[in-house]
């Protein structure tokens, strides 16, 4: 809220002097109808009112600087709250994202953005302006009567406790509304994954079913909540308009006996509507809240998230990587799923080597440890004979480039997906593009060709060719395969066998495969076997 603090002031001041003009009009409209309308003076009518005109005119000028940096102020939260979620969205631990749907992710973030950002809404700000016209109104008040005066303030314990009553409902109401949206979008989510299996074993009325109840249940949510605003603005009414009641009946009585003026009595009124509907609005902002806090709570938890941490020194060559008595299982399993016990690995600088193992056996788990992904239980991995953990994860990583079975490709062009925003001479990626098979088919769609979402505007070939025209062009001394070669035609896979033995030569070759016979010459095989690595040519 610091950054704030220079609009939040001018918005204070702004504030002050509204309070001002608010607390001029009431008596200004007394002498409008005391000497005006019923003193039958026209001047004075005439003068008073134009006075009220101005006076409107100054209010409402300020009342639009006041909006617009409160607008400004909102935006600019929404946009620092935005810049916060996604830096840690690119720092957070991959684990994070193997155990949460991407669509609830965004829905998360997006409906506690919205939510939090709410603190500049107009509501707020109108409770703080109603602040000050309490303030004023009690000026105003006890000025013309301090009987009257008490009356209006034996309301507000009574408000109080209504406002409360119906706050705790609203707030048990949101967090189950919260709940219920989280569960909602994983569950669609998964439905989008699933279409095809729906289909195909015509589950759509079973879906149905399931899409009406969790629907339901929002739906409830969502009315309980609305009926508890409404309910408390009838209250609301009800206990003004009693008030109300009870002052005109005192007000006239006063009149009577000439101890107050109609246009004080008016002016009374007029005071107790400053003191009253504040009151309310004030006791209100917890109602407010209640959608506020929890969303608050859920942003700042997903903010504390662990995160990697980008620090060390930097690495100045590639050289052996050394697994020595590497030990890993997964976190929170409620059963034992240990992966590794005590492995051992070394990968000399420029050898080629392969991965085997049956489906679960760890082959990717290994990669992500090797990439610091994940952090081992026990034993350690080094390069250069140095723990690679004292290395920047940035600086070790870019000794690093991957091709896998499921590469992803960004919404952008050929050239930004192949360069990832670099500044690389068009020349050496049309070379690249040669040596990987793709010129023929980038000359016809240029460099400019927007591949889709996720290469959707590419074939599964494709986009292997582009994810391996990447690695050649970041040109890494340490190239990873993963089960590269398991989807495409026998030509990408001969493409991709040539390039592993001429332009992958000098370098540090790391393949995964479930098949053997696809393993070039002169690679070291290991298989995966009973939590151990196990050399087997």
């Amino acid at each position: 809220m610091l950054e704030y603090k220079k609009n939040l002031v001018y918005i204070g001041i702004f504030l002050v002097i509204s309070t001002c003009i608010n607390l001029i009009l009431p008596i200004i409209n007394k002498n409008i109808m005391d000497f005006g309308f019923i003193g039958k003076d026209f001047n004075i009518l005439i003068a008073m009112i134009l006075i009220v005109f101005f006076l409107k005119v100054i209010d409402q000028v300020i009342e639009w600087i006041k909006e617009k940096l409160r607008v400004d102020m909102q935006l600019d939260l929404k946009k620092n709250l935005s810049k916060k979620a996604f830096i840690s969205l690119l720092e957070i631990d991959v684990c994070y994202f193997y155990t949460s749907n991407e669509a609830q992710v965004i829905n998360n973030l997006e409906t506690d953005i919205s939510n939090m950002s709410n603190i500049f809404d107009g509501s707020t700000i109108f409770v703080i302006t109603q602040v000050f016209n309490i303030l004023g109104g009690l000026i105003g008040l006890f000025f013309i009567s301090p009987i009257l005066t008490l009356i209006v303030m034996l309301f507000v314990p009574f408000k109080y406790f209504v406002v409360k009553y119906f706050t705790i409902k609203r707030e048990r109401e949101v967090a189950e509304y919260i709940k219920n949206v989280e569960n909602y979008t994983k569950w669609f989510s998964g439905i989008i994954r699933g279409i095809k299996e729906i289909r195909i074993f015509n589950l759509k009325q079973q879906k149905n079913i399931e899409f009406n109840k969790k629907q339901n249940s929002i739906i409830k949510n969502n009315r309980y909540m609305e009926f508890i605003f409404i309910k408390n603005n009838i209250f609301d009414v009800l206990i003004t308009e009693c008030l109300s009641t009870i002052l005109y009946i005192i007000g006239a009585m006063k009149v009577f006996d000439l101890s107050i003026t109609v246009g004080g009595v008016f002016a009374f009124i007029s005071y107790s509507i400053y003191v009253t509907t504040p009151i309310s609005a004030i006791l209100n902002i917890k109602l407010f809240l209640s959608g506020i806090l929890p969303s608050t709570k859920r942003f700042l938890e997903f903010l504390n998230l662990e995160c990697e941490v980008d620090n060390g020194e930097e690495i100045a060559k590639n050289g052996d990587i050394i697994l020595e008595k590497i030990s890993f299982s997964y976190k929170n399993s409620n059963f034992d799923h240990n992966i590794f016990d005590e492995l051992d690995l070394k990968i000399k600088n420029m050898e080629k080597i392969a991965i085997i193992g049956k489906n679960g056996s760890g082959k990717s788990t290994l990669l992500n440890l090797i990439l610091r992904f994940y952090t081992p239980c026990d034993g350690k991995i080094t390069i250069n004979n140095r723990d690679i953990n004292n290395y920047s994860i940035s600086s070790y990583r870019n000794l690093f480039s991957m091709v896998s079975q499921e590469i992803y490709l960004f919404n952008d062009t050929i050239k930004n997906n192949i360069t990832l925003y670099k500044e690389v001479p068009e020349e050496y990626i049309w070379d690249v593009l040669k040596k990987v098979s793709l010129y023929d088919f980038v000359k016809m769609k240029t460099l400019d060709y927007f591949v889709g979402e996720n290469g959707s505007m590419l074939s599964g070939g494709q986009k292997q060719k582009i994810a391996l025209a990447r690695a050649l062009i970041k040109n890494s001394p340490i190239i990873i395969l993963d089960e590269v070669t398991s989807s495409i035609d026998d030509n990408s896979k001969k493409v991709f066998r040539s390039v592993i033995n001429s332009e992958l030569k000098y370098k540090t070759v790391i393949m995964i495969t479930h098949n053997i016979e696809e393993i070039n010459e002169g690679t070291h095989i290991y298989e995966i076997k009973n939590k151990k690595l196990d050399r087997i040519k």
